[in-house]
Protein backbone atom coordinates (compact mmCIF):
# COMPACT_ATOMS: atom_id res chain seq x y z
CA UNK A 1 0.00 0.00 0.00
CA UNK A 2 1.29 3.68 -1.06
CA UNK A 3 1.53 6.20 2.11
CA UNK A 4 -1.45 7.03 4.09
CA UNK A 5 -2.31 10.49 3.24
CA UNK A 6 -3.70 13.10 5.75
CA UNK A 7 -4.40 15.90 3.82
CA UNK A 8 -5.86 16.15 0.45
CA UNK A 9 -5.53 19.06 -1.98
CA UNK A 10 -7.66 20.00 -5.23
CA UNK A 11 -6.12 21.04 -8.26
CA UNK A 12 -7.93 22.60 -10.90
CA UNK A 13 -5.61 21.74 -14.67
CA UNK A 14 -5.69 22.38 -18.56
CA UNK A 15 -6.76 18.86 -19.89
CA UNK A 16 -3.01 18.79 -21.73
CA UNK A 17 -1.35 18.63 -18.33
CA UNK A 18 -2.84 15.40 -17.48
CA UNK A 19 -1.07 12.14 -17.82
CA UNK A 20 -4.24 9.95 -18.06
CA UNK A 21 -4.59 9.30 -21.35
CA UNK A 22 -8.14 7.49 -21.31
CA UNK A 23 -9.72 10.76 -20.05
CA UNK A 24 -10.19 13.96 -22.21
CA UNK A 25 -11.31 17.04 -21.13
CA UNK A 26 -10.00 21.09 -21.58
CA UNK A 27 -9.89 21.04 -18.01
CA UNK A 28 -9.70 18.69 -15.57
CA UNK A 29 -9.75 18.28 -11.77
CA UNK A 30 -6.66 16.19 -9.86
CA UNK A 31 -7.03 15.02 -6.19
CA UNK A 32 -3.89 14.28 -4.67
CA UNK A 33 -1.78 14.43 -1.21
CA UNK A 34 -1.57 18.21 -0.56
CA UNK A 35 1.46 17.66 1.50
CA UNK A 36 3.11 15.20 -1.20
CA UNK A 37 3.04 16.35 -4.12
CA UNK A 38 4.77 13.98 -6.46
CA UNK A 39 2.59 11.10 -4.58
CA UNK A 40 -0.44 9.41 -6.44
CA UNK A 41 -2.77 11.97 -8.22
CA UNK A 42 -6.56 10.86 -9.53
CA UNK A 43 -7.99 12.43 -12.54
CA UNK A 44 -11.52 13.77 -12.62
CA UNK A 45 -13.75 15.07 -15.65
CA UNK A 46 -15.29 18.18 -14.71
CA UNK A 47 -18.58 15.65 -15.00
CA UNK A 48 -16.99 13.55 -13.02
CA UNK A 49 -16.26 15.98 -10.09
CA UNK A 50 -19.57 17.05 -10.41
CA UNK A 51 -21.51 13.66 -9.90
CA UNK A 52 -19.34 12.81 -7.17
CA UNK A 53 -19.55 16.46 -5.25
CA UNK A 54 -23.66 15.72 -5.72
CA UNK A 55 -23.37 12.44 -4.15
CA UNK A 56 -21.11 13.74 -1.44
CA UNK A 57 -23.92 16.49 -0.84
CA UNK A 58 -26.69 13.59 -1.14
CA UNK A 59 -25.14 11.30 1.63
CA UNK A 60 -23.96 8.86 -0.84
CA UNK A 61 -20.25 8.60 0.98
CA UNK A 62 -21.18 9.19 4.43
CA UNK A 63 -20.58 5.52 5.32
CA UNK A 64 -16.97 4.57 4.02
CA UNK A 65 -15.36 6.42 6.70
CA UNK A 66 -14.95 3.43 8.63
CA UNK A 67 -14.76 0.82 5.78
CA UNK A 68 -11.26 -0.02 4.89
CA UNK A 69 -8.48 -1.17 7.38
CA UNK A 70 -5.11 -0.83 6.65
CA UNK A 71 -2.27 -3.17 6.95
CA UNK A 72 -0.11 -0.71 8.98
CA UNK A 73 -0.88 -1.41 12.73
CA UNK A 74 -4.65 -1.64 12.11
CA UNK A 75 -5.15 2.13 11.41
CA UNK A 76 -8.22 2.93 9.64
CA UNK A 77 -7.77 4.46 5.79
CA UNK A 78 -9.94 5.17 3.54
CA UNK A 79 -9.09 4.24 -0.77
CA UNK A 80 -10.02 6.14 -3.55
CA UNK A 81 -9.69 5.46 -6.99
CA UNK A 82 -11.57 6.19 -10.21
CA UNK A 83 -14.53 3.91 -10.37
CA UNK A 84 -13.58 3.92 -14.30
CA UNK A 85 -10.64 2.48 -13.83
CA UNK A 86 -10.53 -0.30 -10.83
CA UNK A 87 -6.84 -1.19 -11.54
CA UNK A 88 -5.65 1.95 -11.56
CA UNK A 89 -3.69 3.95 -8.64
CA UNK A 90 -5.35 4.24 -5.02
CA UNK A 91 -4.79 7.28 -3.10
CA UNK A 92 -4.71 5.93 0.57
CA UNK A 93 -6.29 8.57 2.80
CA UNK A 94 -6.51 8.53 6.63
CA UNK A 95 -10.70 8.60 8.20
CA UNK A 96 -9.81 12.22 9.10
CA UNK A 97 -8.39 13.32 5.67
CA UNK A 98 -11.06 11.82 4.11
CA UNK A 99 -13.84 13.12 6.74
CA UNK A 100 -12.57 16.68 5.95
CA UNK A 101 -12.76 16.57 2.22
CA UNK A 102 -16.84 15.63 2.59
CA UNK A 103 -17.26 18.67 5.05
CA UNK A 104 -15.28 20.76 2.57
CA UNK A 105 -17.89 19.83 0.07
CA UNK A 106 -21.02 20.13 1.60
CA UNK A 107 -19.68 23.25 3.09
CA UNK A 108 -19.18 24.58 -1.09
CA UNK A 109 -15.20 24.77 -0.74
CA UNK A 110 -14.63 22.66 -3.46
CA UNK A 111 -17.02 23.59 -5.78
CA UNK A 112 -15.79 24.08 -9.96
CA UNK A 113 -14.03 26.82 -10.82
CA UNK A 114 -17.56 29.25 -13.36
CA UNK A 115 -15.12 27.74 -16.59
CA UNK A 116 -15.25 24.47 -15.93
CA UNK A 117 -19.24 24.93 -14.68
CA UNK A 118 -20.01 26.11 -17.81
CA UNK A 119 -18.47 22.60 -18.98
CA UNK A 120 -20.95 20.58 -17.59
CA UNK A 121 -23.30 18.22 -19.06
CA UNK A 122 -26.81 19.17 -18.19
CA UNK A 123 -27.83 16.33 -15.87
CA UNK A 124 -24.93 18.19 -13.67
CA UNK A 125 -26.02 21.28 -13.48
Amino acid sequence: MDEVSGTLGLLFVDGEDVPVKHKVAARMVVLRDSVTSDGTSLYYTPDEWQAFVLGVKDGEFDDMTAVPVSPQEGELVVAIRDSKDPDGPKLFVSVKAWSELLDRIKAGECELPPDMYEMLDERFR
